[in-house]
């Protein structure tokens, strides 16, 4: 796991027994303006990047005032070139949210903290397991003023979303819902590249794959296949 020290702001490639850190949940922008993997490292590169530089020293400030040295962010953390990592990362990263020590959901579009639910978080495809899996998350308005946390937000949330209360306080899914409860969650999300319908909701349905970009819908499809084969929830048809 790769990490990004908060005072430093240098990546450390950290292979067993990870510090406590923060993980950052947010809507990526044009990736032009995202500082990424291959521009850490190099200050001027990094800070020119503009709203992705915000992001990493919003994210790395707030992870120091909460006493954490290092911060998660996929936009730098994961080595896109490299398919063995990519493929580790996104198989992991339900694991990496519910394990992480807090969870600062990034919401870049939200100046008013009343209106929070309108932002475009909420219409993601990758955010859905941002919302469940971490065991605390703190919401943030555009200027890294805090929100609320999502046990504060709980009513507003629940109602956006569609996801219980229950589900919302625990940071895990009961047994019980099934398969097509979790699809109509995800039903009305959307994500830029059409095969990442089906990796975000890897973590959601305890599935794994080995991402392959280029075939579409085929993503979707080959994941229908390993829920049939893993489980016996006929609801997947249903949906």
């Amino acid at each position: 796991m790769r990490l990004l020290n908060s005072r430093s702001q240098q990546l450390e490639l950290l292979y067993r027994d990870p510090p406590r850190y923060a993980i950052v949940s947010h809507r990526w922008g044009d990736e032009s303006e995202e500082a990424l993997f291959t521009d850490i490292g190099d200050q001027v590169r990094t800070q020119s990047k503009g709203k992705g530089y915000e992001k990493i020293q919003g994210s790395c400030a707030q992870a120091r005032q909460d006493g954490l040295g290092y911060v998660w962010l996929d936009t730098c953390c994961i080595d896109r070139s490299s398919s063995s990592e990519l493929s580790e990362a996104i198989n992991s990263m339900y694991k990496w949210y519910n394990e992480s020590a807090v969870c600062y959901a990034y919401l870049h579009d939200v100046s008013d903290p009343s209106r929070f639910t309108e932002s475009d978080w909420f219409t993601r495809g990758w955010t859905l397991q941002e919302l469940i899996a971490p065991k605390r998350l703190k919401f943030f308005t555009k200027d890294w003023t805090l929100i609320g946390t999502r046990e504060a937000l709980i009513d507003p949330i629940a109602e956006r979303t569609g996801i219980s209360h229950e589900i919302l306080r625990s940071s895990r899914i009961p047994p019980e819902v099934t398969i097509s409860q979790k699809m109509v969650w995800a039903r009305e999300r959307e994500t830029s590249k059409v095969e990442d319908r089906a990796y975000s909701l890897l973590g959601i349905l305890g599935v794994n794959m080995v991402p392959v970009y280029g075939i579409d819908n085929g993503a979707f499809e080959d994941l229908q296949h390993r829920i049939i084969a893993k489980c016996a929830d006929q609801t997947l048809f249903a949906w």
